[in-house]
């Protein structure tokens, strides 16, 4: 049975639309913990800066995503790093809400099942998209097709997060088609 106050977690590809479902849960009342800007709060610290730059000569983001975006195993190494560090912070935050007395809880985590913290939830969302659409939303983010191919290859396929799934939404169509879609989806919830 599903407890009254579920944490959910909310994943997808790149640029499936995952922050545009975040912030129509923010809308309706969920408290959101964002695991990306809790993953730029860890590269700023200074002792993983000094490891970043000795395991991989760079510590800006942007020089980073590079290297790790073009080299399975140096990307390996820095999931390796950085996933435990930024599980260990959505647990404190999680925490934090429920002293709050805050219940609705949704966790964005992109690299939700390739961590392997599926089991932390009690439900998951995959915010889906076809391909085609998902490329024409990064070109008009300045992202070329052929960098946005090598971020959605490096992680799990959208077919599998489907199939891993409690919920689906198709972000493929209007953004009112989506906001129906995660209102059911959060009617069933509560």
């Amino acid at each position: 049975m599903l407890r009254p106050d579920p944490i959910i977690g909310v994943t997808g590809t790149f640029g499936s639309g995952k922050s545009t479902v975040i912030q129509i849960l923010k809308e309706i009342g969920y408290s959101v913990i964002d695991s990306d800007k809790l993953v730029h709060q860890i590269l700023k610290r200074p002792r993983i800066k000094e490891r970043l730059a000795l395991q991989f000569g760079a510590i800006l983001r942007d020089k980073l995503s590079k290297i790790v975006f073009q080299d399975k195993k140096k990307r390996r190494e820095l999931e390796e790093l950085i996933h435990p560090l930024v599980i260990e912070e959505i647990e404190k935050k999680i925490n934090g809400l429920r002293k709050e007395k805050k219940n609705l809880i949704v966790v964005e985590a992109p690299l939700l099942f390739e961590a392997g913290v599926e089991e932390k939830f009690d439900k998951i969302m995959v915010v889906s998209c076809s391909e085609k659409k998902i490329l024409e939303r990064l070109r008009k983010k300045g992202i070329s097709e052929e960098e946005a191919k090598k971020r959605i290859k490096s992680q799990l396929s959208l077919r599998e997060k489907e199939k891993r799934a409690d919920f689906v939404i198709d972000n493929s169509g209007t953004l009112q088609r989506t906001k129906f879609q995660v209102l059911s989806i959060c009617q069933k919830l509560t």
